[in-house]
């Protein structure tokens, strides 16, 4: 008879099981959905729109829920984006 080979699997999560150790809480928030239209080669303008729109979207969701989350009333949130986003063309990729 062969002898059956399994990899020894050593579970340290929960229970001792593979799910994560709770740290803590973990909270997930979602605005609304951005509507995009569907372009194979969108302007450069368009998705600049596109991505102050969702940064908006991220201050507000976080004005919104930052003291259920546990931060101060005066802290506020920061996006740091690169200077050349506006002003670089991007890279075409091939299909």
């Amino acid at each position: 008879m062969k002898t059956l080979r399994l990899p020894l699997i050593i579970f340290f999560g929960e229970l001792y099981t593979w799910l994560p150790l709770n740290h803590g809480h973990l909270t997930v928030v979602f605005g609304k959905a951005i509507a995009v239209e569907k372009d194979d080669n969108p302007p450069d303008q368009y998705i600049d729109k596109l991505a102050d729109e969702f940064y908006g979207q991220m201050k507000t969701i976080f004005e919104e829920h930052k003291k259920n989350l546990g931060y101060d009333d005066d802290e506020k949130l920061t996006i740091k984006v690169e200077e050349e986003r506006k002003s670089t063309p991007r890279a075409q990729t091939p299909l």
